[in-house]
């Protein structure tokens, strides 16, 4: 039974581990996605705005 209890222990471990992994990672794409927009943005201001 106690290694049972040890068992599920880990596994919750586990669990939140991966669950804030998750976490952190969609908040990453979400920032990804926001410079690269913020980058294409003003690329396109830029070419906009001069004669290249």
């Amino acid at each position: 039974m106690q290694h049972f209890a040890e068992k599920t222990s880990f596994y919750q471990w586990l669990n939140s581990y991966v669950e804030s992994a998750v976490i952190s990672m969609v908040l990453a794409a979400i920032g990804l996605q926001l410079i690269f927009s913020a980058v294409f943005v003003s690329v396109m201001l830029l070419e906009v705005d001069t004669d290249w």
